[in-house]
């Protein structure tokens, strides 16, 4: 399974794939929001 930072260099369905999970921890979660936008 990739992980977020993996997800980000692969760049492909970033939006669609990557969300915030329960479990992940914060800084994790904030670098998921920063990917996709979701601010």
């Amino acid at each position: 399974m990739a992980t977020v930072k993996e997800k980000n260099y692969n760049g492909i369905g970033l939006k669609q794939t990557i969300v915030p999970k329960p479990g992940m921890s914060e800084h994790e979660c904030n670098e998921v929001k920063r990917i996709t936008g979701l601010h």
